[in-house]
């Protein structure tokens, strides 16, 4: 985790990330068509905003792309947010009756690191800020991402600190 700059959890996140289990120390066995999406995934840039590519169909101008944003996402922040979300859960693995939560937060924080190469790779040194929910009961995580934006604010706030229902956290690059 040398690259992140910072990293933000509410207290249920934090009590996972120190559990014993939290690690990918076992062996995990991968269904691989599902596994070279999730680590390879096609990002796309539609204008200034990076995407996992889902045949979302660009704009032909940035006035319609404006619109659009306004119209559906309130900024570029959420369109990003909403356009990058990735759903984690057991059903991704061929041993899935022995992955555990913690498992699978360690597999997400692998993640959020080769994405940051890819993604840095493709479009320079841009500051993204990844936003992980856990949730416990049905064994799945939901993260996504968005650019850290001057003129924008988060996409999450600040509410999710004190969430007692969600482990949540943000992780800055």
């Amino acid at each position: 985790m040398k690259i992140f700059k910072r990293i933000e959890m509410n207290e249920k996140m934090r009590s996972l990330v120190s559990s014993e289990e939290y690690n990918l120390d076992m062996k995990l066995s991968f269904l691989q068509s599902s596994f070279r999406e999730m680590v390879f995934p096609k990002f796309q840039k539609v204008f200034d905003c990076i995407t996992i590519s889902n045949n979302f169909q660009e704009p032909e101008s940035e006035e319609e792309f404006v619109n659009i944003i306004r119209k559906s996402y309130e900024d570029k922040t959420g369109f990003e947010a909403c356009n990058t979300e990735t759903y984690i859960d057991t059903s991704l693995f061929i041993n899935s009756e022995v992955v555990m939560i913690e498992n699978l937060l360690a597999f997400v924080f692998m993640l959020i690191e080769l994405w940051t190469h890819q993604i840095k790779h493709i479009y320079g040194d841009i500051e993204i800020c990844f936003i992980i929910s856990c949730d416990p009961e049905y064994n799945s995580i939901t993260f996504r991402f968005h650019q850290v934006r001057k003129d924008e604010s988060l996409w999450l706030g600040d509410e999710w600190k004190d969430s007692a229902y969600m482990p949540i956290g943000c992780v800055f690059i």
